[in-house]
């Protein structure tokens, strides 16, 4: 049976392509054969097999993904205040997030702390939504650093005060140290921390001390 599944294959059919490609990789029937898997699979996918195509379309966006987050990985070990901010986001989707795990916090501290509009706004969030953590309540112990719930955040998750109930139970909201953040981002013109800050009624240039029960 399989000598004419190969000969029918050989012969142009796509889907018995596709199929011993399957066969060679899983070993059913056969033993497993990568390179005569990765063989049919080329076969079938040259002649426009439809999921061999959606397969090389996936795995070089996983590629291109991979290499991003090796990019954000290696400017955020350089201190770069980007690079920072893209690995808190990248830890965020939980993606090669095992060397960081418990850090997005601190990520998005420092990206902040060095100048970075988007991570500036973003740490107002967390401190107006509850979710920060400072230092010295952490105990030492990277699992008391509050962060996303996995099954929760969508890969295209966008940073806004609605959407940080993907978040884990929050502490109690710090509301002058957000619009402090919130400010920082403004300044620099970034528009969502403007929005937010207009939300709030907050004038961008007062210096005045906020009275948080104003706002609970």
């Amino acid at each position: 049976a399989l000598e004419k599944c190969i000969k029918l294959a050989k012969s142009g059919d796509v889907e018995l392509q596709y199929q011993l490609h399957d066969v060679y990789e899983s070993g059913i029937y056969v033993d497993e054969n990568y390179e005569e898997s990765q063989y049919w699979f080329n076969m079938a996918a040259n002649n426009g097999h439809e999921r061999a195509l959606i397969t090389i379309k996936v795995d070089k966006e996983r590629a291109e993904e991979d290499e991003r987050d090796e990019k954000a990985i290696r400017e955020a070990e350089r201190g770069d205040f980007k690079g920072l901010y893209d690995l808190a986001i990248m830890i965020l989707h939980y993606r090669k997030s095992e060397d960081y795990e418990g850090e997005f916090v601190d990520l998005i501290e420092k990206s902040a702390s060095k100048g970075y509009l988007k991570a500036q706004y973003f740490l107002g969030l967390l401190f107006e939504s509850g979710h920060y953590l400072n230092s010295y309540e952490r105990g030492g112990e990277k699992g008391l650093v509050l962060g996303p719930m996995p099954e929760s955040i969508p890969s295209d998750y966008i940073p806004n005060f609605d959407s940080m109930h993907f978040f884990n139970p929050s502490n109690n909201p710090n509301v002058s140290e957000a619009i402090k953040w919130y400010k920082k981002s403004a300044k620099q013109g970034y528009q969502p921390a403007i929005n937010r800050l207009e939300y709030l009624g907050i004038d961008i240039q007062s210096d005045s001390n906020i009275n948080e029960k104003d706002f609970w």
